[in-house]
């Protein structure tokens, strides 16, 4: 292909592709206040750590886009989400590692957090690595993988000193709006209420992990 051709379908194919993404978290954020939770920060933000310096342009392509929902019930509880695109911007090892564990790229995870102070008083760029590291299943930092499903981490080990619990979806999967309420949405809600085995006792069709080591460790 000429390689005018090639910006030319590059420039569609992203501008398609985060509409698609932008279609899957309008339905998520409608969903969410439907169920009486509250997007922490209250605006329609989704990216964060781009650039946009000239001399910075391997940031400036977003990769990745994280929100976070909780209720007044739990002040230091939240629900929440980080599709994750890869690319460049991503370390090829942990990418290697994250494919060893039947993750592959562009994939979600969702994820219940607890920390030791006030959601509303964590900078949300900081709320939104905690939900990005989450997605990236560092052995480290896991202290149980339950059913080859729902990951929980460490206290100790993860950013913001919080305790998560992660599952992992396909973003191809979030092809309509029900599926999109079933697989992310109604978990969310379930686990934020206190269920967290919601997404294991409903068989949901979530990525199966291989637990625990990955290949050259």
């Amino acid at each position: 292909m000429e390689q005018r051709n090639i910006v030319t379908q590059t420039m569609t194919n992203m501008y398609n592709i985060y509409n698609d993404i932008g279609r899957i978290i309008r339905v998520i954020e409608e969903e969410t206040k439907n169920s009486n939770l509250i997007a922490v920060g209250g605006d329609a933000t989704v990216t964060w750590e781009n650039s946009y310096a000239y001399y910075r342009p391997e940031a400036w392509l977003p990769s990745w886009f994280a929100r976070a929902y909780q209720t007044e019930r739990f002040e230091n509880r939240a629900v929440g989400f980080c599709i994750h695109l890869g690319g460049e911007r991503y370390d090829s090892v942990w990418q290697e590692k994250l494919e060893a564990a039947q993750i592959h790229f562009p994939f979600i995870n969702i994820s219940l957090i607890e920390m030791d102070t006030k959601i509303r008083e964590v900078k949300r760029s900081n709320l939104n690595d905690i939900f990005w590291s989450a997605g990236w299943y560092e052995p480290w930092w896991v202290s149980n993988i339950e059913n080859e499903s729902l990951v929980f981490s460490q206290e100790k080990e993860m950013d913001g000193n919080s305790k998560l619990i992660t599952y992992f979806l396909d973003l191809f999967t979030l092809n309509s709006k029900d599926t999109v309420l079933r697989l992310v949405v109604e978990p969310m809600v379930q686990m934020l209420a206190g269920d967290i085995d919601w997404v294991i006792n409903n068989k949901l069709p979530v990525i199966k992990i291989t637990p625990p080591s990955f290949a050259g460790e």
